[in-house]
């Protein structure tokens, strides 16, 4: 089974994935760089993460990537991960369900 580790940084996050050989799956965690607290899921770094996979040849375009994130702090999250290619542009379509856990609002 091979095995490819990156960090990868997107938005202020760094995302550690564990990539297990080629069949598309991927696990994850959202590590915010302040206090210590945990994303249970990243859309945004999914979809770069996606774009890099195919970038370097470890995911072909067209093929989904699913990633699990947030298992081990007790939320479980499913993100699918779809990329698309024209030329060099690279288009990742991130797809998944997704529920309220606070709402706010921001006075300026």
């Amino acid at each position: 089974m091979n095995k490819f580790v990156a960090v990868f940084f997107a938005a202020a996050l760094a995302l550690a994935l564990n990539a297990c050989g080629d069949n598309g799956k991927a696990f994850s965690r959202g590590m915010l760089p302040w206090e210590l607290y945990e994303d249970a899921g990243t859309g945004s770094a999914a979809g770069a993460l996606g774009a890099y996979l195919v970038k370097h040849g470890r995911l072909s375009p067209a093929h989904t990537l699913n990633i699990l994130q947030g298992e081990e702090m007790g939320r479980p999250c499913h993100i699918e991960v779809e990329v698309t290619q024209s030329g060099k542009k690279l288009v990742p379509r991130v797809s998944g369900a997704a529920v309220k856990v606070f709402e706010g609002t921001i006075q300026i």
